[in-house]
């Protein structure tokens, strides 16, 4: 909002608070409020934007608030500035543009504003050669000539006034409370200042005073003898505050003492968080005749890797006198970043595989690990740095070099697909990074988390590292801004209403005229072509498919384009071999859109592509025609991760699919109005006018039917929390079907628990309804046919079930049975303050299951279900019961052991590891780590990572995944 005011009327607007995000019309409502208070004390009768770029900017917001503004106080509007470009604006200029400068209508202004007549006005004009501030000192002053008036003022001041004036010059036409400060310091009062401001020479607008014009200015330079003198009296006492915003402007006043520039250029440098302005003072700086122009160097390198300049960076590193191990690991990864494996494979091999431990080790390997990480070559970049894990874990070095160790070393497990993991190592990394208020480094870092948890949990658990994100990249620079709000967008398009995104959408949009880089260019017009295929708008496609055809230096910026295009009905040949080597998650998922609605084959490769998100296993299960029920389960967990715009999507392109099929006329319905209630929840009005059209005069019946179900599931949900136990659960659930079936039984399973009621007879032959949500199943046995009705009814029973089973049995994990991860989180939490209260002594062990994934990939789901039980009861049983087994997650378990030290631990490991032989006949085995406290660890937390980040290491050693 502050964009838009005179700096004069700034104080008025102390209370306001800017909202996240507001819409076009709350915003034009907020100024429209401001300038209410505004014209309350001051009467406009033109209105300047001297920036027609910034008027084009917010083009949207003016072209409403202009023509009420116009109308109601008759105020006129006049957009000016440097290099105007009339062909950028769409009025007609002969109605629009203002001839205010012509000599006849300045001067009928000056005899209306001066209340002078027109012969006087003329004479006003000619002394003011038409300058509005020059007139009104030239008025104030009986019309004696501006020339004259300074020498009258300049003259009869004291030299102490003289030179407070003339140091005011110096600094420039405007000049701050702290400009005043400083001369207030060096020369005493300034009486001059109360003559000077009446006689309107000098003037004070909020929350800068100015003289009244450059004409004023020059004139009173002028009288300056010993302009140097001044300088440096002056440049002393301002760099004596140490002011943060004061060292451009002292650099600017100190540009003849090259030493003093330098200084005030580095303290600016080091007082500023936005990364653009740190890069221009470091190049400005290197533009001089500097000693130590390496570290300078050295420091512009970084910058510009995080404006994904590399090849700028590699320029510079080329440029230093000297390298050393960290500018050599800068070099691989910008070699990296730019496609020349060869080249950083061999500085690799020449200087890093057996490197001494040493405080830039951690930052030495982050860098290094972006080769391993671009070039897939994930095995071998997670050897090497397992190979220094330990050593690392306890070197003391910079925490910043540790977030950035564990930055990379989570993105290296993401390409294993050990997501859960990565996001421990996320984590620990964003404990460093909190250490180091380094905002690029915690911009980083949340970003990545967002990311990761939005994959693994969906937006809801992610919104607030985004939020974080966003509001950080703000302190950092626009390429930025770009990255963390376009993220932002994606989250926050799946469930939040469409006018909200929209706003966020023309944010971006906006900030990409200005941005120059091809990296952050693609980044921000992917996220707004996938954003308005997903609301349908097929203009603005065209229209950003058109900006990421410029963009020539991002290849999968073209087969971004291939697929949008034939979105929009063009043809193109798409191979699955170019979509899988971009390696970008949102291609892979528009080009499985693409092949559902098409009806597109899938090859082997992208039907294993490794992936648990919603959207990917439903559109997979769509091609490959998995059963309805499995679809309704993928979009239900979609809905419980709060993706409601994937899920809208997946009921529609299943409603194209149903209504030519004679069998699911009856579900039919019930998907539309799930379908209708989304897009009203989103406010996609297009959807809700289709589903609309498409339910006709059924639609009243249909809700009516809806509304009785939803009654239904509210009955359900209260009842099934006031049962005490699981019978009466079951009681409730049957007779609830009795409504619906006569001769049946339901049957739910909780993992091992089988929970039954009704009619065992009809067991095995008469199955008729299942409904997954793992590890919870329910199973309908009936001899007649169930309704469509029904299978919602069972849905809905099974949903508010889970939410009774949890309550009831909450600190259990349904599938093993053992402690679940936010219970273990307490105990843990218990034991460490009972070590810090009354020193005692406690060990944890990390376990997980070795190759589990492949377990489950060749031998199925439900084999790698019973390994997880079967591990979870030998480790229960092999340990005392004050001790806790607790299910961390995947197939990773911790267990708490009681006043037990590392060699207690071992040997509980080892009594562990003996069971799972045996029981297994020595083809399942785990790795582990050991942790026991100590005083040096601070937090539970910590406690955790240490003995994760030991069992990492072990099962790397033993070439383990």
């Amino acid at each position: 909002m502050r964009r838009y005011i005179h700096p004069r009327f700034l104080s008025l607007l102390k209370d306001y608070e800017a909202e996240e995000v507001i819409t076009k019309d709350a915003e034009i409502s907020q100024i429209l409020d401001i300038i209410k208070v505004i014209l309350e004390r001051k009467t406009i009768k033109y209105w300047f934007f001297d920036n027609w770029q910034e008027y084009l900017h917010f083009n949207e917001i003016f072209s409403e608030l202009i023509p009420y503004l116009r109308k109601k106080y008759d105020i006129r509007f006049l957009i000016a500035g440097k290099d105007f470009a009339l062909n950028c604006f769409r009025f007609n200029p002969d109605q629009y543009v203002v001839p205010i400068t012509k000599e006849g209508i300045v001067v009928y202004e000056m005899s209306k504003a001066f209340n002078i007549t027109p012969k006087e006005a003329e004479k006003l004009y000619s002394l003011s050669k038409g300058n509005w501030n020059n007139a009104e000192v030239i008025f104030v002053n009986q019309f004696k000539p501006l020339d004259e008036i300074i020498h009258e003022k300049v003259s009869n001041l004291y030299e102490s006034d003289k030179n407070a004036l003339f140091t005011f010059t110096i600094v420039g036409k405007t000049f701050s409370s702290t400009t005043i400060k400083a001369v207030k310091d060096i020369y005493g009062p300034l009486k001059f200042m109360k003559e000077f401001a009446e006689s309107r020479i000098l003037k004070w607008e909020y929350p800068l005073w100015r003289f009244a014009s450059e004409d004023v200015l020059n004139n009173i330079r002028s009288y300056i003898k010993d302009e140097k003198v001044l300088r440096e009296k002056f440049t002393k006492k301002l760099s004596s505050y140490n002011y943060s915003d004061l060292w451009g402007r002292l650099a600017l006043l100190s540009e003849d003492d090259i030493r003093s520039w330098t200084l005030f250029k580095l303290k600016e440098y080091r007082s500023t968080y936005n990364l653009q302005r740190k890069s221009n003072i470091l190049k400005e700086i290197l533009q001089k005749e500097i000693p130590n122009r390496d570290l300078y160097r050295r420091e512009l390198i970084d910058l510009l890797i995080n404006f994904q300049e590399f090849s700028q960076s590699l320029e510079l590193i080329n440029d230093l006198e000297e390298n050393n191990l960290f500018d050599l690991a800068t070099k691989v990864r910008c070699l990296s970043y730019l496609g020349k494996y060869e080249e950083a494979e061999e500085i690799i091999k020449n200087n890093f595989m057996d490197i001494s431990v040493s405080y830039e080790t951690p930052e030495i390997l982050s860098r290094i690990g972006s080769y391993y990480f671009l070039s897939k070559k994930i095995e071998d970049g997670l050897y090497l740095f397992n190979k220094y894990l330990d050593r690392i874990i306890n070197l003391g070095s910079s925490p910043k070099y540790m977030a950035n160790f564990y930055n990379m070393l989570a993105l290296l497990t993401i390409g294993e697909n050990k997501y859960e993991k990565a996001l421990s190592f996320l984590e620990t990394g964003l404990s460093f990074a909190n250490r180091t208020k380094d905002k690029v480094i915690l911009h980083k870092l949340l970003n990545n988390i967002g990311d990761l948890k939005a994959y693994l949990n969906g937006p809801r658990s992610s919104i607030y590292a985004s939020l974080k994100a966003y509001e950080l990249s703000k302190y950092l620079s626009l390429n930025l801004v770009v990255i963390s709000l376009g993220n932002l967008i994606k989250k926050k398009i799946q469930y939040s209403n469409y006018q909200e995104v929209i706003g966020l959408i023309n944010i971006l949009e906006n900030l990409l005229e200005d941005i120059k880089f091809d990296y952050f260019l693609y980044s921000g017009y992917r996220r707004l072509a996938i954003s308005y295929l997903y609301y349908g708008k097929l203009y603005d496609l065209e229209r950003v498919i058109q900006k990421l055809e410029g963009i020539k230096n991002i290849k999968e910026s073209e087969i971004l384009v291939k697929i949008l295009k034939t979105f929009l009905n063009k043809e193109y040949d798409i191979s699955e071999e170019e979509v899988l080597n971009t390696k970008e998650e949102q291609i892979i998922t528009l080009y499985m859109k693409l092949a559902a609605e098409k009806g597109i084959d899938l090859s082997k490769s992208l039907r294993g592509y490794p992936t648990d998100f919603p959207l990917h296993v439903f559109l997979k299960g769509f091609i490959l025609k998995e059963s309805f029920f499995n679809l309704i389960g993928y979009i239900d967990e979609m809905l419980e991760r709060w993706e409601f715009l994937d899920a809208l999507y997946s009921y529609m392109l299943l409603d194209e699919y149903m209504v030519r099929r004679e069998f699911f006329m009856g579900f039919l319905p019930y998907v539309r109005l799930e379908a209708f209630e989304l897009a009203i929840l989103l406010g996609i009005e297009d959807v809700i006018n289709k589903i609309k059209e498409k339910m006709g005069d059924t639609y009243k019946e249909i809700m009516h039917e809806h509304s009785k179900l939803r009654a239904l599931d509210l009955y359900m949900g209260r009842a099934l929390m006031e049962a005490r136990g699981e019978e009466e659960a079951m009681e409730i659930i049957y007779r609830i079907l009795t409504d619906f079936l006569e001769d049946f039984m339901v049957r739910i399973d909780i993992g091992d628990r089988v929970l039954e009621k009704g009619n065992r007879l009809l067991y095995d032959s008469h199955l008729s309804l299942t409904y997954r949500r793992m590890p919870y199943t329910i199973k309908l046995y009936s001899l007649e046919k169930p309704s469509p009705k029904v299978f919602f009814v069972m849905r809905n029973i099974l949903k508010n079930f889970i939410i009774f089973w949890e309550k009831k049995y909450g600190i259990y994990d349904p599938l093993t049975g053992i402690f679940n991860r936010s219970y273990g989180e307490r105990k843990i939490e218990e034991a460490f303050s009972d070590f810090v209260r009354e020193k005692e002594k406690f060990s944890v062990v990390f376990i997980d299951i070795d190759s589990f994934k492949k377990i489950n990939d060749t031998l199925g789901h439900l084999y790698g279900d019973y390994l997880l039980k079967e591990v979870a009861n030998i480790i229960k049983n092999s340990i005392r019961q004050s001790d806790s087994a607790i299910r961390w997650g995947g197939d990773e378990f911790l267990v708490i052991l009681r006043k037990a030290d590392y060699d207690d631990a071992l040997k509980v490991v080892e009594r562990i590891k003996m069971h799972i032989d045996d029981s297994t006949n020595g083809k399942i085995k785990i790795s582990y780590g050991i942790e026991t406290s100590s005083e040096d660890i601070t937090s539970p937390n910590e406690l955790i990572s240490r003995a994760d980040l030991k069992m990492y290491k072990y099962k790397y050693e033993r070439g383990e995944r």
